[in-house]
């Protein structure tokens, strides 16, 4: 069956409406990711959106205590599986969202609020997407099983939720995360490479004594952990994509006392695994020769790998750079220091990310006194040309999949 850019167009541009007002209440709906009970108000959001399609849920607890639970909403088609990916949580808490005022600000062809960009956005091109394929092509829509699955936390990244999905579908065709697409004009970008990151706690011991009377006699845990820790954040090199942050300090009960302990927690993003290898040695050289003021220890806390293009990604890309060719724009291929569930599906299956519509500053906020402006913002411009994208393109892979040249 072909399909025209005209009835595409025309498809897409009647359910757009009905896509931003799905999109609007979710964003009203809070979901912090330490909200439980607002991360489950916007999966009854989705369910209800996606009910007409008529397909099964399943959900399952985040392993992270405090959060809700993962959805997964599956067509039960007997074809390929296709994961669509998204999260139900975002960085905003309750108090941050009452606080910014109206949630979903409209203004000069953008809408501003929290977690609009990352990752509610996301949700709805996904909805649109497929009720427009729903429509224009059954037959592709048939020739896919379809599998839309949301983490409840993936703003904390817990790597029970990838496990969970690929529990049910262990060999997908495809995993498609609909994160935001941060390409500012003149086409758009999907996203087939992510940073890694490990991430650490060193702790410093030193010597207490009193801050006067024997103060000559203490070892100070705090300036023995900072000296390394000035070291230590040198190491990024951002020509190999090497970031290394200092986040967390502590240290110190009281100014009368040289503190005798201080810990710091730290993070290396990385793409080059070689590089990456190399600073984790430097890392536990520094903790092994110890501060001036007493000896380090170094415990890693959590390691995700990066997301590196692959043969498969690649071939996956080319059906959204052709559909991108037949639209009149150019789609280009990047890489993100920034980590979604992408990084843990990948190394499973042929994995896209960033397929969500474009915007910007993602968990930004800004605050002056008592007055909190939320600045994460969707560009409404670019959603319906998006979801056109994102439609071709997954027409192309359902006919590839059927067997079919990708054009016809």
């Amino acid at each position: 069956m072909k399909v025209s850019q005209e009835e595409v167009a025309e498809v897409v541009a009647r359910h757009c409406p009905a896509a931003l007002a799905f999109l609007r209440s979710l964003v009203e709906e809070n979901s912090f990711t330490g909200n439980a009970e607002g991360v489950e108000a916007n999966a009854e959001i989705v369910r209800k959106q996606f009910a007409p399609f008529g397909w099964r849920e399943e959900v399952s607890p985040c392993a992270l205590p405090g959060t809700g639970r993962h959805l997964i909403l599956d067509s039960l088609a007997d074809a390929p599986a296709v994961l669509l990916v998204s999260h139900l949580d975002t960085v905003y808490s309750p108090e941050e969202q009452a606080g910014a005022g109206d949630p979903f600000l409209e203004k000069d062809g953008r809408v501003c609020g929290p977690g609009v960009y990352d990752i509610k956005g996301g949700t709805a091109m996904m909805w649109l997407v497929l009720r427009a394929l729903e429509e224009i092509d059954p037959e592709a829509w048939r020739a896919i099983r379809w599998v839309g699955a949301w983490n409840a936390a993936e703003e904390r990244l817990p790597s029970d939720f990838s496990t969970w999905c690929l529990s049910h579908f262990p060999s997908p065709s495809a995993v498609l995360v609909f994160e935001g697409d941060n390409r500012a004009s003149g086409g758009f970008e999907i996203v087939t490479g992510r940073s890694g990151i490990s991430q650490y706690r060193l702790e410093c011991h030193g010597k207490g004594t009193h801050a006067g009377n024997a103060h000559e006699a203490g070892l100070n845990a705090i300036l023995g952990l900072a000296e390394k820790l000035l070291e230590i954040s040198t190491w990024t090199d951002y020509k190999l994509e090497t970031t290394v942050n200092v986040g967390v300090i502590r240290g110190g009960e009281c100014t009368n006392r040289v503190p005798d302990r201080a810990e710091a927690w730290l993070e290396i993003r990385y793409t080059d695994r070689q590089d990456f290898a190399d600073k984790a040695l430097r890392l536990s050289e520094v903790a092994a020769a110890g501060a001036k003021s007493g000896p380090l220890f170094l415990e890693e806390l959590n390691r995700i790998p990066p997301l590196v293009p692959s043969d498969g990604s690649r071939s996956l890309a080319e059906h959204w750079i052709g559909a991108g060719r037949a639209q009149g724009f150019e789609v280009t291929c990047g890489g993100r220091r920034g980590l979604s569930d992408a990084n843990f599906f990948a190394g499973h299956a042929s994995t896209l990310d960033g397929l969500g519509p474009q915007g910007g500053n993602p968990h930004g906020l800004n605050r002056i006194g008592d007055s909190v402006t939320i600045t994460e913002f969707l560009d409404l411009s670019s959603f319906a040309a998006k979801a056109e994208l994102n439609l071709l393109a997954l027409l192309r892979l359902a006919r590839t999949l059927q067997g079919r040249s990708p054009e016809k």
